[in-house]
Formats: structure tokens, sequence, C-alpha cells
């Protein structure tokens, strides 16, 4: 059995303070700073070397190009039982979204970035992909006889519709992907000699999150049921953040955090065979509110003036999306009839995180 970690309500949105307070905690700083330094007066006067007035600012290049190899886990709010061995409310789970197994997954980011001339400003445009998950779980009823329970008829068991429960076997499959495109300005802030670098960021994001999830099942009395649901999210909005490096000689670290409000523009397919009887739902597109938080921490190392490279962890927290896993069980009288359409659930919220390392090339 894979392990999942349960994704709180709110998880998202602690991401989006967590990502927002940096910024504005970059911006406090940078103003303590300067009133800490009285005019006349550098680092190596009033405030002695120490660890934060030791470091030095990495070097800025006209133009820089990097790649990062990276490699992330889905973490997702399990629902309700896929089915149960036995009725509500003594039957026991058998078979979940905790069964499936999401293993970490590679991924490439390519940066193209440049700095104007002299002045404080960067441009910075990303994008990056990951190799999509792609798993499937099943259960088999142990005593051979149909005591498996469907989700189409909750609470389950206690009123079973042939059609769809005692079933003998219960199956799911999932495929999830994940893209995401940025454009950012940065500014530097000036601080005294000595202090960190602290920059603010300010930017457009996309995130794009497709998902497909099918429930198969062999009742004993019936044909065997499939339901397939599709979703698309496309998350677009602007960000702000902030990035804080220290450092000296050819060896920093980089901590960064981002945050943006986002419209979701969500599409869902619908369809079903129960009973030998078909049920394709039209496409259902709707619009909501997301939010989409990511935070890195990494260690930067510069051997030569061209090359730099990069290993470090990052997470990324997304709130209020249309997840097939969420979209695939309405009702069963809603789910049989063509004519019926469903509302889309945007309720879910995933965690993504991992490792990354990468290699800069500058001129």
């Amino acid at each position: 059995m894979a392990m999942r970690v349960f994704v709180a309500p709110g998880i998202g949105r602690l991401g989006t303070i967590l990502a927002i307070g940096l910024a504005l905690g970059a911006a406090a700083g940078a103003g303590d700073a300067i009133a800490d330094d009285p005019p006349g007066c550098g680092c190596c006067g009033c405030n002695p070397a120490g660890f934060w007035t030791g470091s030095e600012p990495l070097p800025r290049d006209a133009w820089y190009v990097s790649t990062e190899g990276m490699a992330m886990q889905r973490l997702s709010q399990a629902l309700e039982p896929v089915a149960t061995l036995g009725a509500s409310p003594t039957g026991a789970v058998a078979l979940s979204q905790n069964d499936l197994d999401e293993p970490f997954q590679a991924g490439v980011r390519l940066l193209v970035g440049h700095t104007f001339d002299d002045s404080p400003y960067q441009v910075e445009v990303s994008y990056y992909w990951l190799s999509p998950w792609d798993t499937s779980a099943q259960v088999n009823d142990p005593t051979g006889v149909g005591t498996l329970f469907s989700p189409f008829t909750t609470p389950y068991g206690v009123s079973p519709n042939p059609f769809v429960d005692n079933n003998t076997l219960v199956a799911i499959h999932e495929i999830s992907r994940l893209e995401n495109g940025e454009v950012n300005l940065k500014y530097t802030l000036p601080l005294p000699t000595g202090d960190p670098t602290i920059a603010l960021l300010f930017g457009l994001r996309h995130v794009g999150i497709r998902e497909g999830f099918d429930y198969a099942s062999l009742p004993v009395a019936a044909n065997p049921v499939f339901v397939h649901a599709h979703t698309n999210n496309n998350l677009w909005g602007p960000q702000i953040g902030g990035l804080v490096e220290y450092g000296c000689h050819d060896a920093w670290i980089r901590v960064e955090g981002k945050a943006a409000i986002c419209d979701n523009e969500t599409d869902r397919d619908l369809a079903a065979n129960v009973n030998g009887a078909e049920a394709n739902h039209a496409r259902l597109s709707q619009s909501n509110t997301a939010m989409a938080a990511d935070i890195s921490a990494s260690i930067v190392w510069r051997p030569t003036s061209a090359l730099t490279a990069k290993i470090g962890y990052q997470a990324l927290w997304c709130d209020q999306l249309a997840l097939a896993e969420r979209n695939f069980a309405p009702d069963l009288a809603s789910l049989t009839n063509a004519t019926v359409q469903p509302p889309t659930d945007t309720g879910g919220h995933l965690v993504y995180h991992g490792p990354f390392a990468g290699l800069q090339v500058s001129w």
C-alpha cells in the first residue's frame, strides 16, 4: 500500500501566507537594515562582520540560461472510500485513493533571465513539466459472493443497487499531469555592504493540472460498471514573492517564495456505462478563484564567472482544484442520465514537493 499524506484543506492558504510573508519580510528587513546603518557608516565600521553582515552579493549577469532536473511527489486529500467490504456503518474500507502509488516523477525546468544593465531589475521566464503520474489499484472480494459496495449509493450497502453494488472486484486508475510557466520581474533592494541580498518579485503565473480517473467494478447480478472522469485546471494569475541570498566567495544559500491568486478555468468530462447503458455527459466548463504558492531552498555554487550550479528542495501548493478523483462519483441517478449535468467539485487541494539540481550558463 502506498504512503499518502493527508492534505488539510487550508494547506494551500498556508503556503500562500508563507510566500507572501517572505516577500513582506524582505521589504521590512531592507528598511531595518538601512535604518540600522547611519549615513556614512559602512558595515565594516558600525556593524562588525558576522552571520548577517558578512555576505557578498551573487554576481549578476547580463544574460543567463539554466536547466534543472527535478523530481516531485503528488500528495492529495483522500476522499470517501471507493469501495467498502460490508455495509455501512461497520463496513471496512476496501479501496480508496490512498491505495494508489504516487512516487516521485522526474521533470525538467528551463529558465532564461536578463539583467538590465547596472539597474536593480531582472526579468526571468521559466517553464517546467513533469512525467505524468499513472497508477492503478484494485481489490477482490475475499468471500466471492459480492460484498464490495460502491460509492454511488451511499451510505455504502445500506440500500444496495444491484447494478453497481454487490461487487466481486473494484478497480481504479488515475493519471495526472503538472506543468508550470512564469514571467517575473525581480527588484534587488539597495542594502548596506555585507548584508544578504534581498529581492522582491512581481510576475504572472500559469499552472496546468490535467487528470483522468477511471472506476470499474463487477457486480454479481449485472453487467460490468465503467466510469471515466477527466478534468483540466488552467490557473492564470498575478503573483508576488521574495528572495533572500546569503553567502560569499563562490557559495550562497538561497530561499525564495511566491504566491499567486488565479482564475482557474476548468473543464470536466464524465462518462459512464452501467449495466450496458451508456451515459456521456457533455463537457462542463466553468471558472473559479484558486491559489498557487511555492517555496524553495537551495545551495548555489559558482566555480567560474560563466557557470553556476545549484541543488535544493521545493514545494508547490495548489488550492480549489477540480480533481478527477473528486468528480467521478455523483449520485447514481445523475451519473446514468446524460441530460443531467452534475456540478463540478472544485474543492481539491494538492501539494507537490521534491528535490532539484541544475546548471546555469551566464554571459
